[in-house]
């Protein structure tokens, strides 16, 4: 008995040596430099890292939602295979550095939460016409880029096989109209935007 008892202890305190030897490193995994890391070894392919950040992705600022979309566009468009422990990790970091207050999504929630008949958020005419014929402009609303990466964008769009109904006024609007109807949104911090007319609850706009 006092054998068994002895070998039981024994077995007790490996695991438990074990466990806290990888401790540490399960800990490590969920840091801000073990996140770069992921983006470093998985993004920095095409992403040029520059400037203690990297290309087309450090200055922007979306939602959980937002990143999980778009490494599935990465995975569409580019081919990019990532094992789902990888994906999860690098939105919780990218959502985590880089991703935006509830204040600031809150115009754009009602998307997000998959509201049943409620109205878009209006983001003037020309952003109406340019975005909103494909997207909806609360998907606009929930992220943040500097200027020089929303005309980024909007060339991306216009290389991408768009109607020649939307990319002509496009070509226009992505060196012009474009510019002056982002420009105020485009702080990677923070900007206004006005809930939809007509909805109920947060999204309610105020009275003028």
């Amino acid at each position: 008995m006092s054998i068994r008892i002895g070998k039981f202890i024994a077995s007790m305190a490996g695991t438990l040596v074990m466990g806290l030897a990888l401790a540490p490193a399960s800990r490590a995994e969920g840091t801000p430099a073990a996140g770069a890391e992921l983006v470093r070894s998985h993004c920095s392919g095409c992403h040029r890292e520059q400037g203690g950040g990297f290309e087309r992705i450090s200055a922007i600022r979306k939602t959980p939602e937002g990143w999980s979309m778009t490494l599935f566009r990465m995975r569409q468009v580019h081919g990019v295979v990532l094992d789902a422990d990888v994906r999860r990790s690098l939105v919780r970091y990218l959502s985590d550095t880089q991703g935006l207050a509830p204040s600031e999504s809150a115009a754009g929630r009602f998307a997000l939460e998959q509201r049943p008949n409620a109205q878009d958020i209006d983001l003037g005419p020309e952003l109406g016409v340019m975005c909103g014929r494909c997207h909806s402009l609360a998907r606009v609303s929930l992220q943040r880029r500097d200027e020089d990466e929303w005309r980024k964008l909007a060339h991306t769009h216009l290389g991408s096989g768009l109607p020649s109904s939307i990319s002509s006024r496009g070509a226009t609007d992505a060196g012009g109209t474009s510019r002056a109807a982002l420009s105020p949104r485009s702080s990677l911090h923070s900007f206004r935007i006005p809930p939809p007319r007509g909805a109920t609850g947060e999204n309610t706009r105020p009275p003028t």
